[in-house]
């Protein structure tokens, strides 16, 4: 028989793990993602603001890796940071995306403006 608290376990451990491999897949595509970042950007700043976003919002990780990943590359690719103020990610059934806010496109505009 399975007790709630069992339940409660394996759902720690689960969480646990896909922690530890988000944790591990950035790192391994850390410059993948430095390189799609434009230069005013440097890449711990991007890489540090995907992590506090994952522990701000741990939803994030029910997403599909190559969709969370596809989400932190298109992030990179505007050159905004996803910390809920430049843009995004949301999860809607198990796929992550990318969506950049107001705030984030008008800085953005602002720096290829100048």
């Amino acid at each position: 028989m399975s007790t709630e608290n069992d339940k409660q376990q394996v759902a720690v451990v689960t969480k646990r793990e896909a922690w530890e491999n988000f944790q591990a897949e950035l790192e391994k595509r850390a410059t993948e993602i430095g390189s799609q970042l434009p230069s005013n950007i440097p890449r711990d700043r991007f890489l540090n603001a995907s992590i506090a976003a994952v522990k701000q919002t741990p939803a994030i990780l029910a997403a599909t890796p190559r969709s969370l990943f596809a989400a932190l590359t298109k992030a990179a690719q505007d050159g905004l940071l996803p910390d809920g103020r430049e843009g995004v990610i949301n999860v809607f059934k198990d796929v992550a995306s990318w969506m950049p806010m107001f705030y984030g496109i008008r800085k953005r505009a602002r720096e290829l403006d100048g």
